[in-house]
């Protein structure tokens, strides 16, 4: 136990240290001069015929904000057309006659003063656009802010308001959301914290979002009739909006791609006590009786800023803590893919959901999507001890996901410590089995030995779980018979919502086979392929050429590339390995050792490919032979492969027959009905 303890902190430390080089330390706005003069007749502005959004920017006087604001939108990238619609708000400020040198804004100069409410109101009426967008013309925006607003509401259809991130100019967070709870008190969510900790980082609903910056659909907008006017002048109006459109089924979400520079106070200043500013006190009161049975019966007590609280309106059937070697990396290798699936079934159902990566690491191209899907992606310097963190957090978690025999072992006794979970173990494969077979493939007596500590270790992860999931039957026997004690069950591994159905079969000759050359397997199959496999192929077919198509590809796979019959591509963007896909004739996974469901071999079928494999290449799919027939030696995978090159009947019986089994094993409601399974009511612990 000490010593497992022991590596597990020299684990998080390592990671500690991989992950500061890569943390930028600087603060979001650090690039922004707060202190500029904006020259009005430098900002000239498109005027779309039918943009795409409609920025209303409220001012009463203080021109330089205005122009601030102005010159942010014009600077900050922004794929989406809009119209700019500002209003002056009969302020009396002489500097508000500069804003009639800007060019491509609709001006609205108020004869009295309507407040920022009813200015709202009436500026809604002159716009265009297919979304509003409310801004405060004291505020900065970053790039992407208004894309980002816009994709969540094209993403979500019946999202109510969309909300940004907003920060003060000093780089710390001014809100991620808000909260109201059930005695009307609000919150924002997250003052004065660092607006790069990933609890402020991942899409969610909000009970609300701060007019400062938020978006809805122009027609939603009329149909609620807008901001309601007892709220006059300010104040409340924004959260009495979202609470009206969530009694309509319309969430309130907030956007965390979106950040907005908001100099609170600027128009109303900050005392409770007198001004504009003192009607938020006395709005309150009208919100509450406004909105009170509903906030009682849906909203928490005050004061809850725990998971419980924050992540509520999205875990409506638990939570659930993943636990991984790093981020899912899906262009890269097929457990990534596989845990990416598991996440957005687990979503699909009700759960929230929070991702820890052993290595600590948060690359941008791979966290963006998680959180994009509400997922909270947990990473160094704001996390650093495993042990601290889920002691605070574990009991927020219905169930716990360990990834891997490689990483349970440094979480179980922490989440046993910590927790009241069902702590589930997905094991990818029988590693142990995959490790024997490698050894007598290659006559390897280390790897043997190796194969055996492994299959110790399972072992014992399997004893200490609630439940453990494999991606077959066959591998669910097989912990069953080893450990009888441990409930076991299978999970389909991947899920598709679409398939390929090919109406004629492919011309030319090119001969596939797509992996992540990191794995031991694949070297194996591709260098078995290229040097025994295919020369029995070009005897007959000597046009014909071989694509290795993976990333990481080891020094001996990169040495079968020639240019001219065998090309190694390294990793490659979806889009191009689905032209790959498109293009070929034959898929090949030549696999001469190995363990579990193969999504290179799932792929080939729900693309259409004919597939030729051998018996490892077929494990834990079943029935899968009464399809496909597997070809473990040399001269009968070439034969099949020269099959398949030649004659179109057989090519396109294959390609029919596989695209039927894929549809029947691996949909989308094969893995949720599954999960569904499992996991209602704690069906875990009643398994047999």
């Amino acid at each position: 136990m000490l010593i497992r303890w022991i590596k597990s902190k020299n684990r998080e430390r390592l990671a500690a240290r991989r992950a500061s080089r890569i943390l930028k330390i600087e603060p979001m706005c650090a690039h922004i001069d707060f202190d500029e003069v904006v020259d009005p007749q430098t900002l000239v502005f498109d005027v779309p015929d039918q943009p795409v959004v409609s920025v209303i920017v409220p001012g009463y006087g203080k021109a330089a904000y205005t122009l601030r604001c102005l010159k942010s939108l014009l600077s900050a990238r922004c794929q989406s057309s809009y119209e700019v619609i500002v209003v002056e708000d009969a302020s009396g400020d002489p500097s508000a006659e500069l804003l009639r040198q800007v060019r491509g804004i609709t001006l609205l100069w108020n004869a009295q003063n309507l407040g920022f409410l009813r200015s709202c109101n009436m500026a809604a009426q002159h716009a265009k656009g297919k979304y509003l967008y409310l801004l405060n013309n004291d505020t900065v925006l970053l790039d992407r802010a208004i894309d980002a607003l816009v994709e969540t509401l094209e993403e979500i259809p019946d999202a109510g308001i969309v909300g940004s991130k907003l920060i003060y100019p000093d780089g710390r967070l001014q809100e991620a959301g808000g909260i109201v709870w059930g005695n009307g008190d609000a919150a924002n969510y997250g003052r004065l914290q660092d607006p790069r900790d990933p609890k402020f980082c991942y899409r969610r609903p909000a009970d609300y979002v701060s007019g400062a910056s938020i978006m809805l659909s122009r027609q939603l907008w009329h149909d609620v009739g807008g901001f309601d006017e007892q709220f006059a002048p300010a104040y409340y109006e924004d959260t009495d909006l979202s609470i009206r459109l969530q009694k309509l089924g319309r969430p309130t979400v907030f956007e965390p791609r979106s950040v907005v520079v908001h100099c609170e106070g600027v128009s109303n200043g900050t005392s409770l006590n007198e001004g504009v500013k003192a009607y938020q006190v006395v709005n309150r009161e009208k919100f509450l009786a406004t909105h009170e049975d509903f906030l009682r019966a849906t909203r928490l007590p005050s004061g809850d800023l725990s998971y419980r609280c924050v992540d509520r309106l999205h875990q409506k059937a638990g939570m659930v803590l993943v636990i991984d070697h790093y981020l899912p990396e899906c262009d890269r290798d097929a457990g990534s893919r596989n845990m990416f699936d598991f996440i957005r079934t687990l979503l699909d159902l009700g759960y929230a959901v929070k991702f820890w990566p052993q290595n600590l690491q948060a690359v941008p191209k791979y966290t963006e999507p998680l959180e994009a899907l509400g997922i909270e992606v947990l990473r160094f310097p704001f996390q650093r001890s495993f042990d601290e963190w889920i002691s605070t957090n574990g009991m927020h978690f219905s169930h716990v996901l360990l990834s891997r025999p490689t990483v349970a072992p440094d979480y179980l006794d922490a989440v046993r410590r910590h927790t009241q979970s069902t702590v589930l173990y997905y094991g990818h494969d029988l590693h142990f089995a995959r490790m024997r077979m490698q050894a007598e493939v290659q006559k390897d007596a280390a790897v043997a030995q190796a194969a055996e500590r492994m299959r110790t270790c399972e072992i014992d992860i399997w004893n200490r779980c609630d439940l453990v999931i494999y991606p077959s039957q066959e591998e669910v026997d097989e912990v069953r018979r080893l450990a009888p004690g441990a409930k076991a069950a299978f999970i389909p591994p991947f899920k598709f919502s679409q398939f390929v159905h090919r109406t004629h079969a492919q011309n030319g000759q090119k001969v596939l086979f797509v992996a992540g050359f990191q794995h031991a397997p694949n070297v194996d199959a591709a260098e078995w392929l290229a040097q025994e496999v295919m020369p029995l192929v070009w005897q007959t077919h000597p046009t014909a050429e071989l694509y290795l198509v993976g990333s990481k590809p080891t020094a001996s796979v990169l040495a079968l590339h020639d240019g001219r019959r065998v090309h190694v591509t390294g990793s490659v963007s979806a889009e191009v390995l689905q032209e790959h896909f498109q293009s070929a004739r034959v898929s090949v996974v030549p696999l001469r050792f190995g363990a579990g469901v193969k999504l290179k071999v799932v792929e080939t079928m729900q693309q259409g490919v004919p597939l030729v494999t051998t018996t490892v290449g077929l494990q834990g799919l079943p029935e899968v032979q009464r399809v496909i027939a597997p070809f473990d030696e040399v001269e009968a995978m070439a034969i099949k492969i020269r099959q398949l090159l030649m004659d179109d009947q057989a090519w396109m019986a294959a390609s029919q027959e596989q695209t039927a089994y894929v549809i029947a094993h691996f949909s989308e409601n094969c893995m949720r009905e599954r999960f569904q399974q499992l996991l209602a009511n704690d069906t875990a612990r009643k398994i047999a």
